[in-house]
């Protein structure tokens, strides 16, 4: 089964109920010949083979987002603070 196989069978594991892939079994989903050609696979998806490696672009994409949104904050129009939460005394 190739990545496009992987993905209708993702799409017909959906309909397990809310909360039902908790409980699944990653490795099911994982085709039988994963381990032979995981390089291929994760050429394919464009990710690198080593966690490390992995978890820091996720960071450094995640950190540059946040830049992203606290820059533009302050000037979107459709953004109202509902300020801290901390009421200090005298007011209301």
């Amino acid at each position: 089964m190739r990545l496009g196989g992987l993905a209708r069978q993702a799409a017909l594991q959906g309909g397990l109920g809310v909360g039902a892939n908790r409980y699944r079994n990653p490795d099911d989903d994982l085709p039988a010949d994963f381990e032979a050609q995981r390089i291929p696979y994760y050429q394919a998806l464009k990710l690198p083979l080593e966690a490390d490696r992995f978890i820091a672009n996720l960071q450094a994409e995640m950190r540059e987002a946040l830049r992203i949104l606290d820059a533009g904050m302050p000037r979107n129009l459709g953004v109202k603070s509902a300020g801290s939460g901390i009421r200090r005394p005298g007011s209301r």
